[in-house]
């Protein structure tokens, strides 16, 4: 006899529980985004937690920094290689690579000798090109590396002009006129950091 009128008190409990997770359940709003990538998915939802939540938190914005870090240090290795391949380059090494092969077809050899980097920038050319395979910390030499690159350096910015075709996110032009900002130790993203 007990032991049903333990299973009606369990029953009730068990039910109010239910009945609590499902008005909770009602109050959230679910929305699935669907897209290619690059198309902003992710960039909306930034946009309203910093519109309409709390912002973003240091820890957050930590993670964003380190987003920005990698995209510039891997954009710019890209930059050097396509210049380095599409001028240096062996005809087994433009055609093991599409981007560069895609490129050549469309520029003739007057064209390409213009994505001829010069001497000068070896060393940051080197330098960058040395950094391991997903490296994203920021120093002040690796910022000088990159600000001479793109401020200096005209053929990275021919280049950079091809971003469509050798897969460069537009928004890294914009980290790169930033470096002053971006390289210092203090570095802490900003909301148009953050959305791009």
């Amino acid at each position: 006899m007990g032991a049903c009128v333990g299973g009606d008190e369990t029953n009730r409990t068990v039910q109010r529980e239910i009945d609590h997770d499902k008005a909770v359940e009602t109050k959230v709003h679910k929305l699935l985004l669907l897209g290619a990538g690059g198309s902003g998915k992710s960039t909306f939802f930034k946009q309203l937690k910093t519109i309409h939540g709390d912002g973003h938190s240091l820890r957050e914005k930590e993670g964003f920094k380190r987003q920005i870090f990698g995209q510039v240090i891997e954009n710019m290795q890209i930059l050097v290689r396509q210049c380095k391949t599409l001028t240096e380059g062996t005809s087994e090494d433009i055609e093991s690579d599409e981007r560069a092969e895609n490129l050549r077809k469309e520029l003739d050899k007057d064209e390409i000798a213009d994505y001829k980097i010069d001497s000068e920038y070896e060393e940051s050319c080197k330098y960058l090109l040395e950094l391991p395979s997903g490296s994203a910390a920021m120093d002040d030499e690796l910022a000088g590396h990159v600000k001479k690159l793109w401020n200096e350096c005209t053929p990275i910015r021919k280049m950079f002009e091809h971003r469509n075709k050798i897969c460069v996110p537009d928004s890294t032009g914009y980290f790169f006129k930033e470096m002053d900002r971006i390289g210092r130790n203090d570095y802490v993203p900003n909301n148009d950091d953050i959305l791009l």
